[in-house]
């Protein structure tokens, strides 16, 4: 899909809004850059538990646990926005 357009999963419906890269995000150094990615999901059917990947050329990056509490990843329901973001270390 393409930032700002919504793209529907099987379980959720996931918009990106922002990406933002940086060496540092909260005082917490990356060990390559961060890649920070806005994003509101809603849940299609039933509640989810959402989850995202980063496909960079050949590499798959999984969120970091670094942010724990302060990212997507709590469950969304239908019929409500979650708005938040996945952070990656991406090296």
């Amino acid at each position: 899909g393409t930032a700002g357009e919504p793209v529907t999963g099987r379980t959720v419906t996931a918009t990106i809004t922002s990406i933002r890269i940086a060496p540092q995000v909260n005082s917490i150094q990356a060990a390559g850059e961060w890649v920070v990615v806005d994003t509101t999901l809603e849940a299609t059917d039933s509640t989810a538990l959402p989850h995202a990947d980063l496909l960079v050329g050949p590499n798959t990056y999984a969120p970091s646990d670094r942010f724990f509490g302060r990212t997507l990843g709590a469950e969304v329901a239908p019929g409500i926005a979650q708005e938040g973001s996945w952070v990656f270390d991406v090296a």
